[in-house]
């Protein structure tokens, strides 16, 4: 029997008056859906769906309001839905009560446009609950990502797809710390993709479609061949047991954003599920996750257009979307402030620069940025941990989280940074850039942290009285060379410029903000209170 805080609906009570649904029951789930594939039957791209898995935490809770505003930013359509594992009741009302006040739709670019070959389908956003998997059986250790593939599955058997074998429907499963640039169409028209060496002109798919998957490359290989694959994928008649290094290598070293028909992945969930337990037993690591669903793919026959070009991450890696980057930051046309601006932003700045006659750039670019990594430039970090989470799961999100309204929002570097140099973090010396690190790692820096930005003044425009945000003014460290660079004009709040900086001056920058924090937190101020 399902525990009953898994249920389909749940209702609260607001202002001891009104009953509050956020999810709907199975029948208005399939109308919904079926009406969202009719609407896709006239739209100019495959229906997509866009799925990501988190659990319950307030650090993958601020990446999940990003990911919907930057969706809804770049004309992604269809729906996008967040897949929580292991949330408590109370935790579920909390984010069931932030859900109820997303409305990034007036950054959707149907907004802005009465033509009807430019609309597509509005993003919708959704989250499905589904009970904790992050336990492995055999050991009792943690692995939260046992969560990934369980969690796919659960809404693939129970969300709106349950009864939708027909249809014509492509799921992309992205990881929650990524951040839109382009649409994901599951289209790949030629000269519109990037592929390894080891595809060649005319392989292939034009687009997704039942048998016809696709994957981002990431740096696998055929790690997973060296795996008891007999014990692993249930067999040794399994096409997984014979499957060939080249193989291996060309059609599944993929992960996230995958994009897979919907019956595709419902197949592929069954296996990973599975496997996932399998390779942990013999490979207790991060990637077993991932090379479950190499393995699950193998072992069905699915073999995955392998792409580079929907991500970019990690700015010294081949097989991602950085040659597009690289063009786009050569050409003498680029505009950072465009190329990360919403779809609408961008159409009505390059009509500006088109009567001004002065062009812009007009290349393909990847369709997310993955920011798992930690970029360092100058006296500049971004590293996704630092950010303030939060010290509960609680509506209202409490003071010490970037998502309450008081809190300010992250200082912006700019477009382009003086110096290559960074500081190291164990010794404090500089360590040199190379030219085209140095542009990559501007990039993702401006590009992630505005778009940060942007989700928090949208999300604190819907639930803020007064909009939120705090104060951007941008405060910085001199030099950041020792303590007496620090004066009272100079001292950085952390919360807000995340930059990698000598432990010493660490410390008592943490300890003015801190003391900066206490202050926000004694004030009182009636613009910044949130509507509940």
């Amino acid at each position: 029997m399902k525990p009953s805080s898994y249920s389909p609906e749940i209702s609260i009570t607001k202002n001891n008056a009104s009953i509050l649904k956020f999810n709907k029951t199975d029948e208005e789930e399939k109308q919904s859906a079926a009406a969202a594939d009719a609407a896709a039957a006239t739209s100019e791209t495959t229906f997509v769906h866009v799925v990501f898995s988190t659990d319950c935490s307030t650090f993958q809770n601020w990446q999940s309001i990003v990911l919907f505003y930057s969706a809804a930013a770049v004309g992604q359509p269809g729906p996008v839905t967040r897949i929580a594992s292991g949330c408590s009741e109370p935790d579920q009302i909390a984010v069931l009560r932030m859900h109820s006040k997303l409305d990034f739709s007036r950054n959707h670019p149907s907004r802005s446009s009465s033509s009807t070959s430019n609309k597509r389908i509005a993003t919708s956003f959704h989250v499905h609950f589904t009970p904790d998997y992050s336990v492995d059986r055999a050991s009792g250790k943690k692995y939260l990502f046992y969560n990934k593939p369980h969690g796919l599955l659960h809404w693939l058997e129970h969300g709106s797809f349950r009864n939708d074998s027909d249809g014509n429907v492509v799921v992309a499963l992205l990881d929650p710390d990524m951040l839109f640039l382009r649409p994901i169409t599951g289209l790949f028209p030629l000269g519109h993709f990037l592929v390894s060496p080891d595809w060649k002109p005319g392989e292939g798919w034009k687009r997704v479609e039942k048998g016809r998957p696709a994957g981002q490359q990431y740096g696998l290989g055929a790690h997973w061949l060296n795996f008891n694959r007999k014990y692993v994928c249930g067999g040794a008649g399994s096409p997984c047991v014979s499957t060939t290094p080249r193989e291996a290598n060309k059609y599944f070293p993929v992960g996230p954003p995958y994009v897979v028909h919907v019956d595709d992945l419902r197949n592929i969930a069954k296996s990973w599920v599975e496997m996932v337990p399998r390779i942990y037993e013999e490979y207790p690591e991060l990637l077993a996750e991932m090379y479950a669903y190499c393995m699950a793919a193998a072992h069905l026959g699915l073999k995955h257009f392998k792409v580079d070009h929907m991500m970019v991450s990690n700015v010294d890696a081949s097989g991602e979307g950085w040659p597009w980057v690289d063009a786009f930051l050569a050409s003498p046309h680029a505009d950072l402030e465009v190329s990360q601006s919403t779809v609408i932003e961008q159409r009505e700045q390059k009509q500006q620069r088109q009567q001004q006659q002065v062009e812009v750039f007009t290349g393909d670019m990847p369709s997310v940025v993955h920011y798992c990594q930690n970029y360092r430039q100058s006296d500049w970090l971004f590293a996704k941990r630092r950010l303030p989470k939060g010290s509960a799961m609680t509506w209202p999100p409490p003071k010490d989280s970037i998502l309450h309204c008081a809190h300010p929002l992250l200082a912006e570097p700019p477009e382009n940074l003086t110096t290559a140099n960074f500081f190291d973090h164990n010794d404090g010396t500089k360590k040199p850039l190379k030219p085209r690190q140095m542009q990559r790692v501007n990039f993702v820096l401006v590009t992630v942290i505005r778009g940060i930005n942007k989700a928090l003044e949208a999300f604190k425009e819907d639930v803020c009285d007064g909009g939120g945000g705090g104060d951007q003014e941008l405060r910085r460290f001199s030099e950041l060379g020792g303590e007496s660079n620090l004066s009272e004009d100079t001292q950085v709040n952390l919360q807000r410029s995340f930059r990698l900086v000598p432990e010493h001056v660490e410390r008592k920058a943490l300890a003015a903000a801190k003391k900066q924090q206490r202050e926000i937190q004694g004030g009182s101020d009636p613009n910044k209170s949130l509507r509940v």
